[in-house]
């Protein structure tokens, strides 16, 4: 407890850029605030996939997280106490016109207790290399940083696998170095 390894997660690159498409909302869309704040609860948010096709983590023209409902289940499974996530339904119009549910993943609840201030480097409040405590990441399988409109997300390696083992499509992994780790 404690000692499990971490990955910082994020959009598959590809060719071109990324193997998804992207999902487009039509302006106005109020689904980004920074991590920590809650979204007000709004009804089904629709919007359609352009530029490729549908994967399970999609990339979207609001700067959010889209989970498919495979990927949904697959974190809502793997969830511990600590774990604060908000799901907010979208529906996705693909290329053919048919449409699918999706999940908005958001961070709603201030989770400062992740990071050693001390260690961590920021510029003018935006954090560029995050330090975190390890003992603090005990309890949980997924987290962003707060106050961050940053688009990064770090799972556990249990959730990790999990999503690989399940050959989630759209997410790639990237291991945080255990001298980030205090």
């Amino acid at each position: 407890m404690g000692t499990e390894k971490w990955y910082r997660a994020h959009f598959a690159p590809g060719t071109p850029p990324i193997t998804t498409g992207v999902i487009v909302f039509p302006q106005g869309t109020p689904l980004r605030p920074p991590n920590g704040t809650p979204i007000p609860e709004v009804s089904l948010v629709t919007a359609q996939v352009e530029d490729g096709p549908l994967g399970d983590y999609m990339p979207t023209n609001i700067g959010g997280r889209v989970c498919s409902e495979r990927l949904h289940q697959i974190v809502c499974g793997e969830l511990k106490q600590r774990d604060a996530i908000q799901w907010l339904p979208v529906s996705v119009r693909d290329e053919r016109g048919e449409t699918h549910l999706f999940q908005a993943l958001h961070f709603d609840q201030p989770n400062d207790e992740v990071l050693d201030r001390e260690r961590t480097q920021s510029l003018a409040g935006a954090v560029i290399r995050p330090y975190f405590k390890r003992a603090a990441l005990s309890g949980r399988s997924v987290f962003g940083l707060t106050g961050t409109p940053a688009l990064e997300m770090f799972v556990s390696a249990s959730l990790k696998a999990k999503m690989e083992g399940a050959q989630v499509t759209g997410i790639c992994f990237m291991p945080i170095a255990d001298l980030a780790l205090k």
